[in-house]
């Protein structure tokens, strides 16, 4: 019996680490140099929400050299959503910078401005120098 009750604590954690985690970072206005530890995929990140604050000024996210994120390109199903929750964007524009090394939608080093307020989209690694772009509205995760 004692042996059952180990067992299901020993579930629970294992379950607890696996289960895929959300991360939400709160982005006022100015510029996010956007760093990626390998704490964040030894503890299952699967989301990061950016919040971006553009209410009171534009937003840049610089994005971290793909190939010096640890575990980020095997970790799979790993998404940055970009929301503009203080929707603004069309006057105070969010810009997400690539690193020089790499690519969005397979252009190098050329940035994405999202200029329409309560713009949503998510970025995701395809490749060792590849991000890939979406934008969208249904996820603006809380």
């Amino acid at each position: 019996m004692l042996n059952n009750f180990f067992k299901g604590i020993i579930k629970k954690i294992i379950n607890l680490i696996l289960k895929p985690k959300t991360m939400f970072i709160n982005v006022p206005a100015g510029t996010l140099n956007l760093t990626l530890g390998t704490d964040a995929f030894i503890l299952n990140t699967a989301n990061i929400y950016l919040q971006c604050q553009t209410g009171s000024g534009a937003v840049n996210i610089i994005l971290p050299r793909i190939s010096t994120v640890a575990g980020i390109t095997t970790t799979w199903g790993f998404k940055i959503y970009i929301n503009d929750v203080g929707n603004n964007a069309s006057v105070n524009n969010i810009t997400i910078i690539p690193n020089a090394a790499d690519k969005i939608n397979g252009v190098l080093t050329t940035p994405i401005v999202l200029n329409t307020n309560g713009v949503t989209g998510h970025l995701q690694v395809t490749g060792t120098n590849s991000w890939e772009f979406n934008i969208g509205s249904s996820s603006s995760g809380g």
